[in-house]
C-alpha cells in the first residue's frame, strides 16, 4: 500500500519521479522500488516524506481509518485551490446543509 500512496501523492504534487527523488535527496530507481513495492524507506526517510507531503506516517502505512484517509485525500485536493475559491465552495456546502435539515 505505501508504494501506491506515494504514487498517488507524487503525482497530486505533478512530479516526476526524478524531481521526488530530488527533493528527497534518493536515487529515482528508489523512488520507482518504493512505488513498485520493491522496496521500503527506513523510518526517518518515511518521517521525512510525510513531512514533505504533509500526511501521516500512518496515512502513508495505510493504518487510518476510512475518514481520516478521505480527509488526508481531501487536504491534498485542495493543497493548490485559491482561497477565495475554498470559501466558494464552502457556502456551496452550507447551503446544501442547511437545504437538507429543511
Amino acid at each position: 500500500m505505501f508504494g501506491y500512496k506515494l504514487k498517488y501523492l507524487r503525482e497530486q504534487d505533478g512530479l516526476s519521479q526524478s524531481q521526488l527523488a530530488k527533493n528527497l535527496n534518493v536515487q529515482t530507481s528508489t523512488i520507482s522500488n518504493w512505488e513498485n513495492n520493491r522496496g521500503e524507506p527506513t523510518f526517518d526517510k518515511l518521517k521525512e516524506i510525510a513531512d514533505y507531503f504533509t500526511v501521516s506516517i500512518d496515512y502513508l502505512l495505510d493504518y487510518t481509518d476510512d475518514n481520516e484517509k478521505e480527509i488526508e485525500e481531501m487536504k491534498q485536493m485542495i493543497k493548490n485551490v485559491k482561497k477565495s475559491d475554498l470559501k466558494k465552495a464552502l457556502k456551496i456546502i452550507e447551503m446544501l446543509k442547511s437545504k437538507e435539515d429543511e
